[in-house]
């Protein structure tokens, strides 16, 4: 826009020359046939923008533009409704947080999260930076997630005893009562007497986590209800470019966080209490909030990405904080709760080739996907292994699985075992890509990612995830996952994965191959070169015209070319069955009824499990509620 407004202004100057310029015509032709054009031709070049050696826009500090050095944070929302553009946050190493808004057609893949940068922008109005160019990464400097990127899949990197601060609330100018009370949220997190299935979130944290991860009351302090009122200004310090905030709207302003800011503050003056000794803390929004207030997209829980950066370590927390908003709609779900601590720990979702309908959470296996099944499960082997509650049984590169020489192992179920899942990296790969192969079915009552008519059936999961110790902020891709008789092949990595039996004791027996052509390749080397587990004589493509010919090259393996169905086709998640709604302790409105899900064929009848645990709601995205009038506080008109 400085380019542009320049520009205009120019433009401007030369119709004002020409204004002056033309009676010349009158006094001497030839001289205004020659000087009008060449200050023309001057004035057009003094308004051209200055180039870099790059080519790019050099903006001086007048027109607003200039460098800024801290890391780019991304506000992650769960289920929302009007997904928008992404909303990110520059977090200047001097402690100042600006949004960040980058020009239409900037790729998400060239945004990093969470790593030291410097971004050149445009202009900053209103708190918001304005830029246009790619983030450049300072790979000299050490951001606040540093460590746990040089720990990537090495050792466990969240809290060992996550301590939690939460806040119920109201909202000045929203006619709605909290969500919940203190009550509630004890039963949610460690009783679960009113719960759906009578779950409850330090249980569920401890099974996903291999009992590695435990939440103990006396590290839980919830707070309120209070009310954030409709206008306010911020005490110093803080880190936003303004001190005022208000409840008409989520993301300007920076309204969301700022909400979290003076919570905290009104946690220090009248309860003593330091928001920096938590590790997570969660602002309970009314019911419906994040969908009848504007611009915020109508979430049911958001999270910052990774850690927020304005924090101090205290005694009690030095490993630092994240932020989570949950709408009183959605409160008693408790896969949202570690759907949103998992970004705060540097999780990003958990995605199908091509996504789905709900945007890029569309991996039914992971609670970072969150998608159909029963509503509630662990994380999947990616994940696990990214922040070390899950180890690798075993680990295969070029040198463990050479070419046509497959290779039978035993594939534990994931929850049997920390080290329950097998790495693949060879040289055939995409750069920085990992094969995760995983043994998944359901296992009551935290780990349900299929329908219940499938329990008791085994799966075997094949993951992807590029990410590495300087951008690990990377989505995890399913690509593929079969039954006991079936094999998948894959023309982007050359692997072959075949599924041959379930055993109750040792989990799944699975062959590997990692293919070099299409066809046979030789038929006297006792390799088995296109991985279709007949080697040699045994397989057909030796036999040509009733004679071996082993000496011709066939047909070399199409690597990156893709399979005979797209990955996205063959994985479609199925839609998630209805489930019941959970019931709750204190009397709230009733949620809207759920989107239909598609039809599908009934299950032949078979005994159930006595007794048969209740299935909760599934959570497509919820149809928007009636609209709610706000009224205005006392002494403010509408």
């Amino acid at each position: 826009m400085a380019c542009c407004d320049h520009l205009l202004v120019s433009m401007i100057s030369c119709d004002q020359l020409l204004v002056s310029v033309l009676p010349w015509r009158r006094r001497g032709p030839s001289a205004a046939m020659f000087l009008a054009p060449m200050v023309l031709v001057a004035l057009l070049l003094l308004s051209l923008p200055m180039l870099g050696a790059n080519g790019q826009d050099l903006q001086s500090n007048e027109s607003g533009g200039g460098l800024v050095t801290g890391t780019i944070s991304l506000l992650e929302l769960t289920r929302a409704q009007n997904f928008g553009d992404p909303i990110y946050y520059v977090n200047e190493v001097e402690g100042k947080i600006y949004r960040l808004v980058f020009c239409a057609g900037m790729s998400r893949d060239v945004i990093v999260i969470g790593i030291p940068v410097t971004v050149r922008y445009d202009k900053i109005e209103n708190g918001v930076m304005y830029s246009c160019s790619v983030p450049m990464r300072n790979e000299d400097q050490q951001g606040p997630q540093h460590q746990r990127r040089a720990l990537l899949g090495e050792s466990i990197t969240t809290p060992l005893e996550p301590r939690v601060l939460i806040y119920i609330t109201t909202f000045c100018g929203y006619n709605q009562p909290a969500a919940a009370t203190a009550e509630s949220i004890v039963d949610l997190f460690y009783v679960g007497n009113n719960t759906w299935g009578n779950r409850d979130i330090a249980t569920y944290f401890r099974t996903c986590s291999y009992g590695k991860v435990n939440i103990y009351p006396s590290k839980v302090k919830i707070l309120g209800p209070v009310q954030v009122p409709c206008n306010g200004t911020l005490k110093q310090p803080h880190p936003f470019s303004g001190s005022t905030f208000n409840t008409n709207n989520c993301y300007a302003n920076d309204n969301l966080y700022k909400w979290h800011v003076w919570l905290d503050s009104w946690a220090a003056a009248n309860h003593g209490i330091n928001a920096n000794d938590y590790h997570h803390r969660i602002i309970i929004l009314p019911a419906y909030f994040a969908f009848r207030i504007p611009d915020c997209g109508g979430f049911l829980g958001a999270a910052t990405s990774g850690k927020w950066t304005w924090f101090t370590p205290t005694a009690a927390n030095a490993w630092g904080t994240g932020l989570m908003w949950w709408d009183g709609s959605n409160f008693g779900d408790h896969e949202t709760v570690l759907h949103e601590f998992g970004h705060a720990y540097g999780l990003a979702h958990a995605n199908v080739p091509g996504g789905c309908y709900t945007h890029d959470q569309c991996d039914w296996t992971c609670a970072m996907g969150s998608y159909g099944g029963q509503g509630i499960r662990c994380f999947n082997a990616p994940h696990n292994w990214q922040i070390g509650w899950g180890k690798s049984v075993l680990q295969l590169n070029d040198e463990g699985l050479p070419y046509g020489n497959a290779k039978e192992i035993f594939v534990p179920p994931q929850l049997s075992a920390v080290s329950s899942f097998v790495i693949i990296s060879t040289s055939d790969m995409p750069a920085n890509q990992r094969l995760f192969i995983s043994a998944r079915l359901n296992v009551y009552m935290y780990d349900l990612p299929y329908a219940w008519y499938n329990d008791g059936k085994s799966y075997i999961t094949i993951h992807t995830y590029n990410g590495t110790e300087n951008m690990s902020y990377i989505a995890t891709m399913i690509v593929g996952e079969i039954q006991a008789g079936a094999t998948w092949r894959d023309n982007f990595s050359s692997i072959v994965v075949r599924f041959n039996s379930w055993q109750t004791d040792t989990g799944a027996k699975v062959t590997l191959c990692r293919r070099r052509a299409n066809t046979e390749n030789n038929c006297y080397d006792d390799i088995d070169d296109d991985c279709d587990f007949l080697t040699d004589a045994e397989d057909p493509d030796c036999d040509i015209g009733g004679s071996r010919d082993g000496g011709v090259k066939r047909t070399p393996v199409s690597v990156g070319e893709p399979s005979s169905a797209p990955v996205s086709a063959r994985l479609r998640p199925p839609p998630p069955p209805p489930r019941a709604l959970p019931p709750r302790p204190s009397p709230k409105p009733k949620m809207p009824a759920p989107l239909p899900p598609n039809p599908r064929p009934p299950p032949s009848p078979r005994p159930r499990r006595n007794p048969s645990p209740p299935r909760k709601p599934s959570y497509p995205r919820p149809p928007h509620p009636p609209r709610l009038v706000r009224s205005p506080p006392a002494g403010r008109g509408r």
